[in-house]
């Protein structure tokens, strides 16, 4: 798991610009102490006092077709980057628009 790991932080930062990352960013585990890189490599399990929540009905479709256009855009940049992968979902979250400027949400 650490090689694999380490393999994924070295290609995110190889495909990195000063300004953004390209593929995705990760946490450089190996620059934190010995006891807590595990879990910078690995995650944190969420934790709840409760079962989990299983919420499965889709959010509203956006009525404004150019703000509908922006989010998708958005949405395939975070896919591209690999942070969205297509599988079994458990839980759906519902998210809202903000704009920011004239031309951006």
């Amino acid at each position: 798991m650490n090689w694999e790991a380490g393999c994924d932080c070295i290609k995110c930062c190889a495909l990195a610009i000063w300004w953004d990352w390209d593929l995705r960013s990760r946490p450089l585990h190996w620059n934190w102490s010995t006891d807590y890189q595990p879990t910078k490599r690995d995650g944190i399990i969420p934790w709840f006092l409760s079962p989990p929540p299983t919420v499965t009905t889709p959010q509203p479709v956006e009525k404004n077709g150019e703000i509908r256009g922006k989010v998708k855009e958005k949405l395939r940049k975070v896919q591209e980057k690999g942070y969205l992968k297509p599988g079994y979902v458990k839980a759906l979250t519902s998210f809202f628009t903000v704009p920011k400027g004239d031309q951006d949400v």
